[in-house]
C-alpha cells in the first residue's frame, strides 16, 4: 500500500465523557469529546495494519512521533505517535504530522521497535477534533475511495450501504490546500523548534 495513512497508533488515549480510553478499546456507539467540549457516538472506526518486511518502515507508514509538551504546555500530556498524514489543529488550522516535524520535539520515529504496526480511526456523523493524548487531532475525514484503504472498510459498507460516498465538510482548513498557504507550515516548524528550545532553557 503507497496510499496516505492517516491514523493513531494502537495505545493512544481517546479523550470520552467518562475519561481517557485506548483506541483499541473503543466501539461503534460509545461517545467521545470533541475539542468543543460536546460527545459524539463514534460511528465506525478503521483499522489498518502493517506487517515489516525490511530493516525499515516506509516513509508513508513510519509514525510520527508528538513528544510530550510539544504542542504547549502538557499538549499532548504524553508522547501522541500517529501516522505522518494524520492532521492535528494548531491555531485554528489542520497540519499534517509530517509537515510539522521538526526533528527536536516532533520527529518520525525510525527507532520504533515493532515487526507490526497497528493504526486506527475514528468516523463520527461529522468531522470534528478529537482529544488524543491531550492533543487536538482530526476524526477521520473520508470518502469511499479513502476508506478502501482499510482493512475492514467492508463493514461500513455492510453497515451504512450507500452512505460515505463523497467526503464531509472539514472541521477547520487544511495548511498547504488552496485555503492556506504552504509557507505557513514553514513558520510552524520554526516556531514550534524555538518553543522546544525555549522550554529546555527554562528547566535548565
Amino acid at each position: 500500500m503507497t496510499s496516505p495513512v492517516v491514523c493513531f497508533l494502537l495505545g493512544t488515549n481517546i479523550l470520552t465523557p467518562d475519561g481517557e480510553k485506548k483506541i483499541e478499546t473503543l466501539q461503534i456507539g460509545d461517545k467521545v469529546t470533541a475539542a468543543s467540549g460536546a460527545a459524539f457516538p463514534i460511528k465506525w472506526i478503521g483499522r489498518m495494519g502493517f506487517k515489516r518486511s525490511v530493516d525499515n518502515w516506509p516513509e508513508h507508514v513510519l509514525p510520527v512521533r508528538i513528544k510530550h509538551g510539544a504542542l504547549g504546555e502538557e499538549i499532548p500530556h504524553r508522547d501522541l505517535l500517529v501516522s505522518p498524514n494524520h492532521a492535528l489543529l494548531i491555531d485554528g488550522e489542520l497540519h499534517c504530522a509530517k509537515d510539522i516535524v521538526n526533528g527536536d520535539t516532533i520527529i518520525s520515529d525510525a527507532s520504533i521497535d515493532t515487526a507490526y504496526l497497528l493504526y486506527f480511526h475514528i468516523e463520527l456523523e461529522h468531522h470534528e477534533i478529537l482529544i488524543a493524548d491531550g492533543a487536538p487531532a482530526e476524526s477521520l475525514y473520508a470518502d469511499a475511495e479513502r476508506r478502501e484503504n482499510f482493512s475492514n472498510f467492508a463493514e461500513f459498507e455492510r453497515l451504512y450501504p450507500g452512505e460515505g460516498r463523497e467526503a464531509p465538510e472539514r472541521c477547520a482548513p487544511l495548511a498547504g490546500s488552496k485555503v492556506v498557504k504552504r509557507s505557513k507550515i514553514e513558520l510552524l516548524r520554526e516556531a514550534l523548534v524555538k518553543g522546544a528550545a525555549a522550554k529546555r532553557e527554562k528547566v535548565s
